[in-house]
């Protein structure tokens, strides 16, 4: 089944929890995405259409994105959580 998980105020981000996100994201993209969480925001470095793969999954909400960092010199996903 293709289901995204949603991330609610009562989400904990623990070493669980960023492991499931990982796993998931990894499944949607299709291919292996690093994950970090800064801020109330996830982040996701990958490819350029692994980036677009996300953010249409989660059907171009306004609480995400995909972009290129120059900073990192890559593709990321971000999702905003309403933490």
């Amino acid at each position: 089944m293709n289901t995204v998980t949603p991330i609610t105020a009562s989400d904990v981000v623990t070493t669980a929890r960023m492991a499931r996100l990982t796993r998931e994201w990894t499944e949607i993209a299709g291919e292996p995405v690093v994950t970090e969480y800064i801020k109330g925001t996830f982040y996701c470095q990958c490819s350029e259409l692994a980036a677009y793969r996300l953010e249409r999954k989660y059907n171009n909400r306004p609480m995400c994105e995909a972009f290129f960092s120059k900073p990192r010199n890559s593709w990321m996903f971000r999702l905003e959580t309403r933490l």
